[in-house]
């Protein structure tokens, strides 16, 4: 794929060649300076292109976890407006039914103060009578 459209290989195309093949030089595949293998005689005491080749592939996974890391804070980020915003939704709604429900209360109260309890109680009663007789007479 990198032959066809004639492109460099990516970081983590890199880290997993190096992964695979372990005894390539890191340093050769990014800048195609030095040996192209290491030395694996010298396992005990890396020499300064081991050390280079170490310090490349440490920053080159420095930078994979800092771009991981700026992609999940970007995320988090995204999923906490989200989040706040649905929260704003819905307390926002929950606000107006509240308030209905109060303002339906405030009537209801207005409209019992109306009501004259001694009134109330003659046509409770006046009900009761008419009642009372309506059902004798079926």
């Amino acid at each position: 794929m990198l032959e066809k459209r004639n492109g460099n290989p990516g970081v983590d195309v890199v880290q997993e060649f190096v992964s695979v093949f372990p005894d390539y030089s890191l340093k050769w595949l990014l800048t195609g300076e030095g040996d192209m293998k290491k030395n694996v005689n010298q396992s005990l005491h890396p020499s300064k292109e081991d050390q280079e080749d170490y310090e490349l592939q440490k920053k080159t996974t420095l930078l994979d976890v800092r771009d991981d890391l700026k992609a999940d804070v970007y995320n988090v980020n995204q999923n906490l407006k989200t989040l706040i915003n649905g929260f704003t939704k819905n307390s926002e709604s929950w606000s107006n039914a509240f308030m209905q429900v109060l303002q339906n209360q405030l009537k209801i109260i207005q409209v019992t103060e109306q009501i004259d309890p001694k009134k109330l109680m003659s046509t409770t009663k006046n009900l009761d009578a008419f009642l009372a007789e309506n059902k004798k007479g079926h």
